[in-house]
């Protein structure tokens, strides 16, 4: 009897002759079979090839990183398909072939190598002829990173009992340095070791780290206190000027005291370590204040056989935070004319007062931004008056608090409004 085949099949054939058939994929295969001529007798015979198995994903162990790395690559291979990744949790992302580690963040991240069903092979009427393997998973540790502490030399190899002597440390990582006493007669004052008893003390600084940088190697310096003889003679009195400088003090500034001795004068933060640090002859601001704070400097002059030591001028200002975010009230399209309303949160003082900031008629902050006359109306809301003064365009608006001490820079508004 004739017949006919369908579906992922082929024929065989050796020396010309039919010797059977080879299955090429999955589906449905149909014979079909044929009667005497002239007649419309026929059988039909089907059956299905399910896919054939792929086999396993082998992919590669990942190592532990520390977060600073570049990351590491991925590798992973199937007998069919091709192998995509994904970060299934931790911190990480997967570009480019690599899995990264996201900035300042530790923790176990979990990879998945999954064959993409799309790269599976399929036959006419698509369907896969393979079932794509189970996806495998690898994990890795994001580490914390070493640190290191920086301790200044104390500037002198002995000190009379009673100096007070300024120290000066900072850490890679930018975290605040503590001082401690290891051995010997002193104490520690904010950034400033006192000296109690006679002699050789020994002084620590350290840095504990935290979720993302390790605990730093301890650093120490050392001094010996001196017990002074009984005087000789009288030592001169000496005495130090120290003022800050005027003007704008939030972004840091130049340090300047002078003794009568002519003598050299140190510096030490006293108040406000958390946020500002001495660096040689400059106040350097390290972060800023949620609040308010008071940066208090103390300049010193410890003396020598000629002068005896000065007594300690201390210096204040207040350090402000950075500015809050400005909500625009008025928003959509409003007339020229018309006023506008604008919102900032926060407690500045009694001193501090408002002004209200629009950008150039692009929205932009780029220098091209004016000042409005506005009056206050309700818990820290500016109405301005000035807006027939605008061309037409689309605005921004930001509000600044003026202290004594400096002004605070409004984020501006994330909203804009269309002036027509």
């Amino acid at each position: 009897a004739q017949r006919t085949v369908s579906g992922p099949i082929v024929p065989v054939f050796e020396r010309g002759q039919l010797v059977g058939y080879r299955i090429t994929g999955a589906g449905t295969v149909c014979f079909t079979f044929f009667g005497e001529p002239n007649t419309n007798s026929r059988a039909q015979v089907c059956f299905n090839v399910a896919p054939a198995p792929c086999g396993a994903i082998n992919f590669t162990a990942l190592a532990d990183v520390a977060w600073n790395t570049n990351g590491q690559p991925l590798a992973a291979t199937a007998p069919c398909g091709s192998v995509a990744f994904r970060v299934v949790s931790g911190p990480a992302d997967v570009a480019a072939g690599m899995v990264r580690p996201l900035p300042r963040q530790t923790g176990t991240v979990v990879v998945e190598a999954a064959v993409n069903p799309s790269s599976l092979d399929v036959n006419r009427d698509g369907t896969p002829d393979f079932v794509p393997p189970a996806p495998v998973r690898r994990s890795f540790e994001v580490l914390p990173v070493a640190q290191t502490i920086t301790f200044n030399a104390l500037g002198v190899p002995r000190a009379d009992v009673g100096f007070r002597l300024p120290l000066s440390a900072f850490a890679s990582s930018g975290l605040p340095v503590s001082f401690n006493v290891v051995s010997g007669s002193g104490r520690i004052e904010g950034n400033v070791l006192v000296i109690t008893g006679a002699g050789e003390i020994v002084v620590e600084a350290t840095q504990n780290g935290n979720e993302a940088w390790l605990p730093a190697e301890p650093a120490r310096r050392s001094i010996v206190g001196v017990q002074p003889p009984p005087a000789v003679r009288t030592l001169l009195p000496q005495e130090i000027s120290f003022n800050l400088p005027s003007g704008n003090l939030q972004n840091g500034f130049a340090l300047s005291a002078t003794a009568t001795s002519n003598l050299p004068v140190s510096f030490a933060v006293v108040e406000g370590q958390n946020f500002a640090r001495i660096e040689g002859s400059n106040l350097v601001i390290t972060n800023r204040p949620a609040a308010v704070v008071t940066i208090t400097i103390e300049a010193t002059q410890g003396g020598n056989d000629v002068f005896a030591a000065a007594t300690p001028v201390r210096r204040s200002f207040r350090l402000l935070p950075q500015g809050a975010q400005t909500v625009l009230l008025s928003t959509g399209v409003l007339c020229q004319g018309s006023s506008i309303r604008a919102q900032i949160a926060g407690s500045f003082g009694a001193d501090a007062s408002l002004r209200l900031v629009v950008s150039d008629n692009q929205g932009n902050f780029n220098g091209g931004e004016g000042f409005l006359d506005a009056r206050l109306d309700g818990a820290n809301i500016l109405v301005s008056s000035q807006t027939h003064n605008l061309p037409v365009g689309t605005y921004r608006v930001r509000i600044d608090v003026a202290t004594a001490e400096g002004t605070i820079i409004g984020i501006p508004s994330a909203a804009s409004f269309q002036l027509v």
